[in-house]
């Protein structure tokens, strides 16, 4: 009697225990699927976060070149207008010559 009771009580007991076993083992597993798929979004973050980064340098090298363009451009226009201002002068003095002859 009092042996199968403690028998019994042992085989509760291990039961319980078992049972324990398990239920740390399934929040285990689940604690580390969240944790991989918690890594699988901070990856996916961080590669959209260097592909903003990559595209932002890209836009930078854009506007310095097209500033550098238009800086050129200013440049060119700039000469163009010293020439034009040099020949309007030459034609003013040609005509004035002209007058007084």
């Amino acid at each position: 009697g009092e042996l199968a009771d403690e028998g019994a009580r042992a085989a509760a007991e291990a039961r319980t225990a078992a049972d324990a076993l398990a239920g740390a083992r399934a929040e285990a597993q689940e604690s580390a699927a969240q944790a991989a798929q918690r890594e699988r979004d901070l990856t996916a973050q961080l590669a959209g976060a260097q592909e903003q980064v990559s595209q932002a340098r890209a836009d930078g090298d854009g506007l310095r070149g097209q500033l550098a363009a238009a800086a050129e451009a200013a440049r060119e226009a700039e000469t163009r207008h010293q020439q034009a201002m040099g020949e309007a002068r030459t034609a003013e003095e040609a005509r004035v010559q002209a007058l007084e002859q």
